[in-house]
Formats: C-alpha cells, structure tokens, sequence
C-alpha cells in the first residue's frame, strides 16, 4: 500500500512539474497550491500507516480468535497448580495489529518459561492490550529469588533482543507474609517511532531512543525514594555516567531533566537524561539526520557515528 502510493505521488510530481512547461506563468500560483495539497495527501498517507496500523478492531472473529489461543494457554498452563485459587483474564486483543499478535505468539512458549520461575500465590490477573502483558499475583515473602536469579536475568536478555521489555514489581500486601508480586512484558516497542530529545544549542544534538521510554517516566521525588537501584545519567555532552546513588548536584536543575525507572528485581536501573523529549515517526527524520541503526557506546555516544545523531539502543542500555 505505501509502496503503491509512493508510485503514485512520484508519478504525480512529475506530471505537475511537466505542467509547469505548459501553463501561463500567471497560474504558477495555482499550481504550487495544487503541489502543496498533493504533499499534503502523501503525509496523511504516511501517518495513517505508520501511527494508525491495522488493528484487529476491524477483524473481531480474528481477534478472538488469537484471544481464545492465548486464554487457553495461560489456563491450561496454570490447570494443576494447586496454590493458585482464581485466574482473571482480561482482554483488549484488539488493540493489537498483526504485527504485535505475531509476535506475542511467537513468545508464549518464553512468557509462560518465565512463569515456571515462580511460585505464585492465590489469585492471578491476566491482561493483554496495546501496551504489552501484564500479570498480578502475590508471592510468599519466603520465595528463594536468588535460586533463580541468573535465569530471571537470561529472561530479561533474551525478551529485549526481542524488543520486549521485561520488568517486576514486588509490595507489600494485605496477607501477613505475602507479597504482591507484578510482571511486564512491554510490547508496545515500534520501529517507526523514536523519543526525540532536542539540546537546542549550537551544534544542534539531538539524543534519540526507543518509543517506549514514556512507559517509565518518574518525578525527581520518586528517584530520591529508591534504595539498591543503579542509576544511569545521560550529560549534556552526550556521556554515559553510571552511580549506585543518586547524586546531589542532580537536585539543582532537576526540573530540567527527565527521569525514568525500570523495576528488574535483582538491578533496578534509573535513567536521568538532560532535556524532556517527545515520541516522532521516524518519517520525519531525513537520512542525513538518522542512519537507521541503534548502537550504544558507553563512554561518548556520539564518537561512533560522526557526523549523525546518536540513536541509543534501549534495550541494550538497561538489560
């Protein structure tokens, strides 16, 4: 379809620019106006196919369809064990394009290894929407998450070469030595969107990461609560600096800056950039601006790609 429209769009270019040889010079304004439209129409197209895929809520029986597989799968996996008492399972499957079905289905096999890892505990919420998998359930305080650590962290790996996010959360809850214990599998990841941050000074830097950076986003607040968290700071400078402690100076201008956290069980990272940025389709960005490649250099982001804006490979980054 945008191959087909492409054609299109060049073919009329090309009829208006022969026009130009053929009319009065008087109707030149005309003609630029009929130009202007004519873009105009390509970006719409454009935007409509990379901001608005085909969602499964023009294909209900299909939805289902992929609904009713995956519900039968978290119920069968969970059919035998004993210490869990009740499964919620709520779907918003249409919110999904075909693109993002294929690949949760691709992964059921590794969400559900995931699963294997923990003994969960009465009651489980199972939902799936647009943003990803999520699942609520408790865990007893006396659960061994170090019997299990390096496999938790090979989960986290092999989920983010497969530009999915996997992140925990453990509270408190209302039944004495239990805990509730949450997971996220984050699909929302596009490959025409980045999170665009502008340096608005001479050199014109502009910092570029993954689309699901908003997902994490917390206040200044939030960060100066945590304990046992790794945090990340990206400087005006474009240099990677790594504490186990949020530093002091960061409080002078932290209204300046953004930040965002990723809840990983044993290595929680904090991320603390410069500037506050905004997610762009990638169209918008010409291929002097982006070559295209995500690629992390710890020490100086921009040495690798001279001459092009430093793209951060997120996944990479935190994992």
């Amino acid at each position: 379809m945008v191959n087909l429209t492409n054609k299109i769009y060049v073919d009329g270019i090309r009829t208006l620019e022969d026009l130009y040889f053929l009319i009065d010079p008087n109707l030149e304004p005309v003609l630029e106006k009929v130009l202007y439209h004519f873009n105009e129409l390509k970006n719409e197209s454009e935007r409509e196919s990379v901001d608005s895929p085909i969602k499964l809520n023009n294909f209900q029986n299909i939805a289902n369809s992929f609904d009713k597989y995956l519900r039968k799968k978290i119920y069968d996996f969970f059919l035998f064990n004993n210490n869990v008492f009740q499964i919620s399972y709520c779907d918003k499957g249409d919110e999904l394009n075909f693109s993002k079905w294929d690949q949760v289905i691709s992964l059921v096999g590794d969400i559900l290894g995931t699963f294997e890892l923990f003994e969960f505990y009465r009651d489980l919420n199972f939902s799936i929407d647009g943003d990803g998998i999520r699942v609520s359930s408790f865990i007893n305080e006396s659960f061994n998450f170090n019997k299990v650590r390096l496999k938790i962290k090979e989960k986290i790996k092999a989920f983010a070469k497969n530009e999915v996010l996997l992140t925990f959360k453990l509270n408190e809850s209302v039944y004495d030595g239990i805990l509730s214990f949450d997971i996220f599998f984050d699909f929302s990841f596009n490959n025409h969107l980045l999170y665009k941050v502008d340096f608005e000074d001479k050199s014109n830097e502009v910092l570029l990461f993954s689309n699901i950076l908003p997902n994490y986003i917390v206040d200044y607040k939030f960060l100066e609560n945590l304990r046992k968290t790794v945090f990340l700071e990206v400087t005006e400078d474009l240099r990677l600096k790594r504490f186990n402690y949020l530093p002091s100076y960061i409080k002078n201008d932290f209204a300046e800056k953004e930040f965002f956290h990723f809840h990983f069980l044993f290595h929680s990272v904090s991320l603390i950039i410069p500037k506050k940025g905004k997610v762009l389709p990638i169209r918008n960005l010409s291929s002097d601006f982006f070559d295209g490649k995500s690629y992390f250099e710890e020490r100086n982001f921009s040495k690798e790609k001279k001459g092009k804006k430093p793209v951060i490979d997120l996944f990479s980054l935190i994992s």
